[in-house]
């Protein structure tokens, strides 16, 4: 698994939903390397952008890429922690990796964290649903 699978995993979703924008555009993305998502060894799994992308307008969301479980972490660019990094609990990783068919919500310091695993049909609704929602 590599990052570029995911972020061709995003553009084709893209497209599909009729977007012709490039998803790195649109997504800031990073991965995740661990095998297991218990091989994390805090509480909490984090991401952070670089000042190019915490500049960008375009820019509206913050992808990590959990390369072997499959799974996305998706943060609104805007509503990172007062350290500027974009935080998910372990145990909210988890519990999606349970059930992997529906895209997960879960709240972080008051903030919309969204979880999903790599399949097309779970990709297109987000993009529907959070991305450009009609």
């Amino acid at each position: 698994m590599k990052l570029q699978e995911g972020i061709d995993f995003f553009q084709d979703c893209l497209m599909k939903c009729g977007v012709s924008r490039d998803a790195k555009e649109i997504f800031a993305f990073k991965s995740g390397t661990k095998g297991k998502l218990e091989h994390y060894q805090k509480t909490n799994v984090f991401s952070t952008i670089n000042d190019t992308e915490r500049h960008d307008p375009n820019v509206r969301f913050v992808v990590k890429y959990l390369l072997h479980q499959d799974m996305f972490v998706v943060w609104d660019k805007n509503h990172c922690s007062f350290d500027g990094k974009y935080y998910v609990y372990k145990n909210q990783l988890i519990d999606a990796s349970h059930s992997p068919n529906i895209i997960h919500t879960v709240v972080v310091e008051g903030y919309n964290v969204y979880i999903f695993s790599r399949t097309e049909r779970l990709g297109i609704d987000f993009i529907r649903t959070i991305v450009y929602p009609k």
